[in-house]
């Protein structure tokens, strides 16, 4: 793979507050929603060749809106246009995303999606918030042990940010307050998992895990990833306990999950055309247990 260098134009930074119906009213609590818009501009070259990768704007517009009894909603979209298209050619099967959690394609240049959707709230000593977010554990930077909570896109290999590369879930996330600790509880439902790059992309995995190679002779079939499709009993759950003792901020963290990296599970199958490998690719189940000081 060749090297990148990147360019990024972190432009137009607004907020204003729009005049939607539903605003500001006489006797309650509610205020006008907030708008806040940023436009990006990504340009990557090859140090190789100095040919040019990508060409990408993105529109990422959010609101912000701070309703009646502490309840809070933010909504955060994405546009983005490549002109390069080499990133993810065409438009990808997003087989690895559930129905809930695709990016909708305007052309083979142009997708966009709902990044985030959430609720915050409170029900007593317990905060909650509900809906399409992010959650990070851990504070390594550069290096992902515990932030495994949401699954990745590498449609940039490794090179994107961690908050954009992050595939925001819908999930429930409950935090309550037990003394000078703070226990969190965490249910997702939602079945999506890491966004592997297709074979022709430009960053796609060649390694025999993700692209096996069959003997001379034999003939290869890759399906699509079966994804589990029960929606409680394939749900994944977390809890993080996390305090600050000594001086230090400690955390205990247990994750019941699928391995967001399928198994390549194969089979030979004989064919009036000679043999063939059939690659179906399967998520299994793992326990994370880990902590940070």
């Amino acid at each position: 793979m060749a090297a990148r260098r990147r360019a990024a134009l972190a432009g137009l930074g607004v907020a204003v507050l729009a005049a939607l119906p539903g605003g500001a009213r006489a006797g309650t609590d509610w205020n006008r929603p907030e708008l806040a818009t940023e436009l990006f501009f990504d340009w990557a070259l090859s140090t190789r060749d100095a040919e040019t990768q990508q060409a990408e704007w993105r529109l990422d517009p959010r609101i912000d809106w701070q309703g009646p009894f502490d309840i809070a909603l933010t909504a955060i979209g994405r546009v983005r246009a490549d002109i390069r298209d080499e990133l993810e050619p065409g438009q990808p099967s997003q087989a690895t995303r559930s129905d809930a959690n695709r990016r909708g394609f305007v052309s083979d240049r142009v997708d966009a999606e709902l990044r985030e959707l959430y609720l915050d709230g409170s029900v007593g000593p317990v905060s909650m918030r509900a809906g399409k977010q992010q959650v990070v554990w851990g504070k390594a930077d550069g290096l992902k042990v515990l932030d495994v909570v949401n699954p990745q896109s590498f449609r940039e290999f490794i090179l994107d940010d961690f908050e954009d590369s992050r595939i925001p879930l819908w999930l429930l996330n409950a935090e309550w307050a037990i003394g000078d600790a703070l226990l969190q509880l965490l249910w997702i439902p939602d079945k999506t998992y890491h966004e592997l790059p297709e074979a022709r992309a430009l960053w796609a995995f060649t390694a025999p895990r993700f692209r096996p190679s069959p003997p001379p002779g034999v003939g290869l079939v890759v399906e699509d990833p079966e994804r589990p499709s029960r929606f409680f009993e394939d749900s994944d759950a977390g809890v993080r306990l996390s305090a600050f003792v000594g001086g230090f901020d400690l955390t205990l963290n247990y994750l019941y999950l699928y391995d967001d990296i399928p198994v390549p599970f194969r089979r030979l199958e004989l064919t009036p055309m000679g043999p063939r490998v059939v690659v179906t690719p399967g998520y299994e189940r793992t326990h994370l247990v880990g902590g940070t000081f």
